[in-house]
């Protein structure tokens, strides 16, 4: 028996005859693995693709696919095993399909101990699609002479062909024994044209025969041409398959489809191919092969002849502004020149004129470019394209649809005025949603937004005794804008909450009837308010310059009241500044009496508040005030401070005097008042006092509303 296994590890194969271990481990040119004791566990299509390029498994291959392998053709190489061979729990595999060019294993470390082969549990109960057949067909003492196991694999397969004695698959090229003969890979009754038998062999050779080709162009499909063939007379052998070629490019081939569990047993010899360019040339080619080889045949020239217009193809719309888009189409190049013609939102067909810019493609394609202009802004088209022959035929109308992008807005209504807040109209959207308006007033913005039914407040921007003109911007788009016509301009007196117009303005009040703007010549009433405001102007300009010439010059009295801070005035109950004496509100501002700092001074306004006594500081001085303005005569931040106050008029709350000491001037040596006099030091007394100096050292300094009457 030794002398028999050693025999048969020399007969392998001339390729493997170099290898011959003293454990008896055998090796071929493609060979895999260490000896007869390794085993290749392949549990999926990964471990298969890694063992495909073996010819000889030195050690034995154990395949658990689980629900991971469908099929073994990769294995198609593997002709030795040296140990043996397991399939076990494979369910979702059809056939041995991969394993037909096994010629033995020699199960020099059998399964088990026992077992070369063992094919069991590859049945699948949850998909009837899949389990294991033909298994059951094949001899398997022929390639082992151990034990065989093959049980619980799938029941209801289909038998092997007619041709076969045991089968891998179904079709005859899978067979393990043939019936009759054997041509190449595949058993068949006879032996091919071109062929020698020789003990029930059909010896093949390679084909030389071309074959020629029919064409026949459908009528009931334009694009559709029919490409036909007949089987070589003398093809030395059993045809394996064919393929069609177009222009050097494989685009079909026939062939013996046996990965499942049936298989054609006929070749197809026709192919209908489907050229969506016409007005071509194309060039065909067939070829088939054998066991031995294949064979190419000449060049065979179809010209697909254009019977009706090409569709268009690769329409694209580029270059969409406002009022203009680019067309851009590919069109197939043709014997005949076709006009195109596109309408818009199912209007007439226009002629794109010939003068359409074009360049050529080399793919058998021609790149054509027009401009469509005079479109509306922001509105929605749907354009059609098509192909008209001279001979009437119409080609596939080839749809589009787009918006146009936004355009400038309308021009804005001229913006009005009533009750200090400026209104303006709506702009329409007809060349698209406004985004936002601008407000200008004087150049400058004042308002950023969306339209305001209650219009702008113009009181918070404004200064009194000035005058002001407005526009509107309206927006569709940061670039894209109009403005309004600009307003007149509007005067906003100091005494008023209600703007008047200079005179080229007449004021407006009605919502409804935005301001008129008078031309032509002056009348005698507008003449004489014209000559008004320049005398008032006149007057109160001079009447602030006798007060700044005033104020500097009691400003350089005394060096040291520059350095000095006032008392931090406001209406609230505590000053903000740490470094400032607290004052309850409606208290007279004593040092601004003194330095005239309260003369036409806009902080100084009629308290709101009521019950409080007229003639007393109202008002946040660090609203109207600079940081220097803060600086005033008699008083440092902390220092001696003597003032006044003046409170509501409340029966609980009487007048009372507060004093403090420091190194700073008093209010006394600023007043020119001497403490030391017993008659005014009452609180009463004193306060009546020093109203009564104020009122004699500073008449024509102090405002209206600072004094008791």
């Amino acid at each position: 028996m030794l002398f028999n296994l050693v025999f048969s590890f020399l007969s392998i194969s001339q390729n493997t005859t170099n290898i011959t271990s003293v454990n008896d481990d055998i090796l071929g040119d493609r060979g895999c693995g260490l000896g007869s004791e390794d085993i290749f566990f392949i549990n999926s299509m990964e471990d298969i693709n890694s063992i495909k390029e073996c010819n000889t498994i030195n050690g034995s291959l154990f395949i658990n696919g689980d629900y991971n392998i469908d099929s073994l053709k990769e294995l198609k190489n593997i002709e030795y095993i040296t140990g043996y061979l397991v399939i076990y729990d494979s369910h979702m595999l059809k056939s041995l399909k991969g394993l037909e060019n096994i010629k033995n294993i020699y199960s020099l470390n059998p399964y088990l101990l026992d077992y070369g082969v063992t094919i069991k549990y590859n049945n699948n109960n949850e998909d009837s699609n899949y389990g294991l057949c033909f298994a059951d067909t094949i001899n398997w003492s022929s390639l082992t002479s151990r034990d065989i196991i093959v049980s619980n694999n799938r029941d209801d397969c289909p038998n092997c062909h007619s041709e076969c004695v045991g089968c891998f698959g179904p079709s005859r090229l899978l067979c393990q024994e043939c019936v009759n003969l054997r041509s190449g890979i595949a058993c068949v009754e006879s032996c091919p044209s071109g062929t020698l038998l020789d003990n029930r062999t059909c010896v093949e050779f390679a084909p030389t025969q071309n074959i020629e080709i029919n064409f026949n162009r459908l009528d009931s499909y334009e694009y559709g041409l029919n490409v036909s063939w007949d089987e070589p007379i003398n093809p030395n052998g059993f045809i394996l398959d064919y393929i069609i070629l177009r222009n050097g490019v494989e685009i079909y081939r026939s062939y013996y489809d046996n990965d499942g569990y049936y298989s054609n047993d006929e070749l197809t010899t026709q192919f209908t191919d489907n050229l969506s360019v016409l007005d071509r040339n194309y060039t065909y080619q067939i070829a088939y092969s054998n066991s031995e080889g294949s064979i190419v045949s000449d060049d065979q020239n179809y010209f697909m002849v254009n019977r009706i217009p090409f569709d268009i193809t690769y329409f694209r719309l580029r270059g969409i502004r406002n009022t203009s888009v680019n067309l851009f189409w590919y069109y197939n190049d043709s014997s005949l020149v076709p006009t195109f013609e596109y309408n818009l939102n199912g209007g007439d067909y226009v002629e794109i004129p010939k003068n359409y810019s074009y360049t050529f493609d080399d793919n058998g394609f021609t790149r054509y470019l027009h401009l469509v202009n005079n479109l509306l802004p922001n509105t929605y088209y749907n354009i059609n394209l098509r192909a008209r022959y001279n001979n009437g035929n119409i080609g596939d109308i080839t749809p589009k649809s787009f918006t146009t992008l936004v355009g400038n807005p309308p021009t804005p209504l001229t913006p009005f005025i009533k009750d200090n807040t400026l209104y303006w109209n709506e702009t329409s959207n007809v060349n698209g949603d406004i985004l936002f308006y601008i407000i200008w007033m004087n150049n400058t913005d004042i308002y950023n937004g969306s339209y305001l039914s209650e219009g702008v407040d113009l009181t918070t921007h404004v200064i009194l005794d000035n005058s002001y003109d407005f526009m509107v911007t309206a927006y569709t788009a940061w670039n894209l804008y109009s403005n309004s016509e600009r307003t007149g301009f509007f005067f906003f007196a100091p005494e008023t909450t209600t703007a008047t117009t200079t005179a080229t303005t007449t004021v407006t009040t009605n919502p409804d009837n935005p301001p008129f703007i008078p031309t032509g010549d002056l009348q005698t009433w507008e003449l004489a308010l014209i000559i008004t405001c320049i005398i008032i102007v006149t007057v109160i300009s001079f009447t602030f310059l006798i007060l700044g010439c005033h104020k500097l010059f009691m400003e350089t009295q005394d060096e040291e009241y520059h350095n000095t801070r006032a008392i931090y005035n406001t209406r609230y109950e505590n000053a903000a500044r740490s470094n400032s004496i607290s004052v309850r509100r409606n208290n007279i501002a004593v040092d601004e009496v003194a330095i005239g700092r309260t003369y036409n001074n806009p902080a100084y306004l009629e308290p709101k508040r009521p019950g409080a006594i007229k003639n007393t500081f109202y008002g946040e001085l660090d609203s109207y005030l600079q940081e220097n303005d803060e600086e005033t005569f008699g008083f440092q931040d902390t220092d001696s401070v003597d003032y006044l106050c003046i409170v509501d008029q409340s029966p609980s709350t009487q007048p009372r005097r507060r004093s403090k000491t420091g190194t700073g001037p008093s209010i006394d040596k600023v007043l020119n008042i001497d403490k030391k006099d017993e008659n005014i030091q009452n609180t009463a007394q004193r306060k009546m006092s020093l109203l009564d100096e104020l009122k004699l050292k500073i008449p024509e300094m102090a405002p209206k509303n600072m004094m008791l009457d």
